[in-house]
């Protein structure tokens, strides 16, 4: 006879219950010592996966010739491929700010402290990295707030 609505028996049912559970008390790290070993395998493979990742990542070098204008890329390689940094102009104004460094700095706070409540709070604290040449509050916002709004959605959900 089956459960209404389950579609097991009784006993299946049963068996179901106590396989489930044999498999979450596996789960369950018995000591401090086996739950630190659980979360170092978990983040060495976890490591291992971003590094193969990045290295897929990474072009291919560029052969070039010798001679002056055939070294350079074909306007249609350019055109293929316009994000390729290898096609990039170096020409312009510099850009005043790190930003890079600053994002990587908004993540390492939010790693080690926790998302903040309000953007405010690492607007203040990113502003405070940059010293005395902090950038405005819009450019902060306009540059750090996607980069909250991403941990705030995933620490969220």
């Amino acid at each position: 006879m089956t459960r209404k609505g389950t579609g097991f028996t009784k006993k299946a049912e049963r068996r179901f219950v106590h396989k489930m559970g044999q498999e979450m008390a596996k789960a369950v790290p018995r000591s401090p010592e086996e739950g630190r070993n659980k979360i170092a395998k978990v983040l060495a493979e976890w490591e291992a996966k971003e590094i193969e990742e990045m290295a897929k990542a990474v072009p291919e070098p560029i052969k070039r010739a010798k001679v002056g204008a055939a070294s350079r890329p074909s306007s249609a390689e350019t055109v293929a491929n316009p994000k390729d940094p290898r096609f990039r102009s170096r020409a312009g104004k510099k850009p005043d700010y790190n930003w890079e460094a600053a994002i990587t700095e908004a993540g390492r706070y939010m790693f080690e402290n926790g998302v903040p409540t309000k953007l405010e709070e690492l607007l203040e604290h990113v502003a405070k990295w940059f010293g005395e040449s902090e950038p405005s509050h819009s450019q902060l916002t306009q540059k750090i707030g996607p980069v909250y709004r991403a941990f705030k959605s995933v620490s969220s959900g």
